[in-house]
């Protein structure tokens, strides 16, 4: 595998080292002084950095970590270069690649001498060595074509040089989106997105043994919802030539897949939707499962199922061409967004929480063991083989900001337009002029209606509003309502479990807000961190992934230790936390089973949420 990695890595830079002269003197304009300046400094921080690899790979008893940090920083440096337009950015993007060089060669050769044997130790040295001098034959080449196929575009090839660096791929994607299609692959209608609420009206209830196991358990109801909900039943239904030309059925992880590798292939993270799952397997349910009878499923449509890290297969040669790569690299197996999400803030645990600040907010634990905090809500395979993501939604999670933002936020989308910053950054100064707990107001964040709990009668809810309440509070009492639904769902999986969560890890596009991750950190009464490198922590879980599946990490502790980054950490303010604390138990948490009732009615009188 090294030895792979070498080569790629010498392509990428000799794809970039000829054209360096040229590109500083024709485009930058440096002077020929500069040239040698350059390159010495950068050939002299090779040297140096190799010393200092060396000793640091001793000193320090590791290898693999100075190895990825090396070559990670010279892949990173090289298409930086098509963004410098004055010669010393040229200069340190230069020093950079070339130290990178430095940092990883005496510890790669030190590992490589590790794990060989001694009496073939020769021979692995000589692999490796021909891999590298490949690679320097094959990295000018490729440079002198693009130069004549891209009419010295040296920026273009720059970012392209980046490209054979790329060892594999993966896919994570938005869960429960369902597309259908023919036998090649072609879709026959429209997505049905995750969000999509149509419902299929009067189906027949499931019967016989299992009929009779859901009324004694008290669940026929949601096991209606679940046939009503299933697009199978809309599209056999509504669409019913659709339904008759359908040869591959699945979610849109399955259909991206198919595409990129030639195979009708997905993870078995990904399956989350109304489909004929077994999630404690994490395979197609068995022919007895009650799952067949919710809709008139065809086993054939259905996928062959890979666990994380596996192989999906390798991209077609028109896939790898479309992404931009010289050529065909394998597709891992990962997982849908938010287990991917889990993975990539290190929610390893069950005494780490994953919160998702994303349009449905979520929380979720990953356990070795199958655990179900709600009866009939399974867990998610996780995005790590053998165990399962606990997972409790707000439907409409940060969502609601958005809708704030529609309904009450004119001024600050004026504002932002003025300033050139989006609203949502504006809202930062309603947190600062509320105070915590917003005198009172408490709002129940069900503006969508659940399965389980909260039940297919659920409504949103605000209380406590008096004659000093206005924008600043209804902005606050959103986050806070937020945060308490998503403790409560915590709190079903630790009672489950038996582990309490000791520490939180915060993504999503609403972990920005620095006084967001504040207040939660408040309500849940412990640490909230969020990731130095990134807030899209789904993309960074599934590079995990792919780091294990490729062999660049042996296992997926290894590789969150070396590539997952805690950056700021928020710390539960006492006082606020008891203010919180007493809101949440006192009021908070007796609101659904007092307002229950209230919606029931409020649905049987207008048909809203429909049943």
């Amino acid at each position: 595998m090294l030895g792979i990695v070498s080569f790629l890595a010498d392509v990428s830079s000799e794809m970039v080292y000829p054209l360096v002269p040229l590109f500083l003197t024709s485009v930058l304009g440096a002077p020929l002084a500069a040239v040698g300046l350059i390159e010495g400094l950068a050939e002299g921080a090779a040297s140096l950095s190799k010393t200092v690899g060396g000793w640091a790979s001793d000193r320090l008893r590791v290898r693999r970590p100075l190895v990825f940090a090396g070559y990670a920083l010279s892949a990173v440096a090289k298409p930086l270069l098509a963004a410098a337009y004055v010669w010393p950015v040229a200069l340190l993007v230069r020093f950079g690649d070339r130290t990178g060089k430095g940092i990883r060669t005496a510890p790669r050769d030190a590992m490589v001498a590790d794990v060989t044997p001694s009496e073939l130790r020769g021979r692995a040295f000589g692999f490796h060595r021909a891999a590298d001098t490949l690679g320097a034959v094959a990295g000018p080449a490729m440079a002198l074509g693009l130069l004549a196929a891209f009419a010295d575009n040296f920026r273009l090839i720059f970012i392209l040089a980046f490209l054979p660096a790329v060892a594999g791929v993966a896919l994570t994607t938005q869960r429960v989106t369902i597309v259908v299609a023919d036998e090649d692959g072609r879709p026959l209608r429209p997505a049905i997105v995750w969000l999509d609420q149509r419902q299929t009206e009067g189906l027949k209830p499931i019967g016989g043994r299992w009929g009779v196991a859901f009324l004694a358990a008290g669940v026929t109801e949601t096991v209606a919802r679940f046939q009503a909900d299933a697009e199978a039943n809309w599209i056999e239904r509504h669409e019913p030539d659709v339904w008759r030309r359908i040869r591959r059925y699945g979610v849109l992880s399955s259909w991206l897949t198919a595409r990129l590798v030639g195979r009708w292939v997905d993870s078995s993270a990904a399956q989350v939707g109304y489909l004929p799952f077994d999630f404690r397997r994490a395979r197609w349910a068995g022919r007895l499962d009650w799952k067949w009878e919710v809709a008139h499923f065809d086993r054939a449509w259905l996928p062959e199922l890979v666990d994380p890290t596996g192989t999906l297969g390798e991209l077609t040669a028109g896939a790898a061409a479309h992404l931009g790569l010289g050529r065909a690299v394998p597709l891992i197996a990962a997982a849908g967004d938010k287990q991917a999400e889990a993975l990539g803030a290190g929610a390893l645990t069950p005494e780490i929480a994953a919160l998702s600040f994303g349009t449905t907010a979520t929380i979720g634990t990953t356990h070795r063991r199958y655990l179900e905090a709600i009866p009939l809500v399974p867990p998610y395979p996780a995005a790590i083989p053998g165990a399962w993501f606990v997972e409790l939604q707000v439907l409409r999670g940060f969502w609601m900001v958005e809708w704030f933002k529609r309904e009450f936020g004119a001024a600050e989308i004026a504002r932002g337009e003025a300033l050139d910053v989006p609203p949502e950054a504006l809202f930062e100064e309603l947190l600062a002029a509320s105070p915590p707990g917003s005198m009172g107001l408490v709002l129940q964040p069900y503006w969508m209606p659940g399965v389980r709990y909260p039940g297919p009668e659920a409504k949103g809810a605000i209380v406590g509003f008096g004659d000093i309440h206005g924008r600043a509070h209804v902005y606050r009492a959103i986050l806070e309502g937020l945060a308490y639904g998503l403790r409560e769902g915590a709190e079903r999986t630790v009672r489950k479990s038996g582990v309490p969560i000791r520490e939180l890890r915060v993504s999503g596009g609403g972990s920005q807000s620095r006084a967001a991750v504040q207040l939660f950190a408040d309500v849940f009464g412990v640490p909230a961190g969020r990731l130095a490198q990134t807030h899209e922590a789904a993309g960074l879980g599934a590079a995990i992934d792919a780091a294990v599946g490729l062999g660049l990490h042996p296992d997926i502790g290894t590789a969150v230790h070396e590539m997952v980054h805690l950056g700021e950490v928020f710390e539960p303010e006492p006082g606020r936390h008891d203010l919180y604390e007493q809101l949440y138990r006192r009021v908070y948490l007796r609101m659904y089973a007092r307002l229950k009732p209230l919606y029931e009615d409020i649905r049987r009188i207008t048909g809203y949420p429909r049943r």
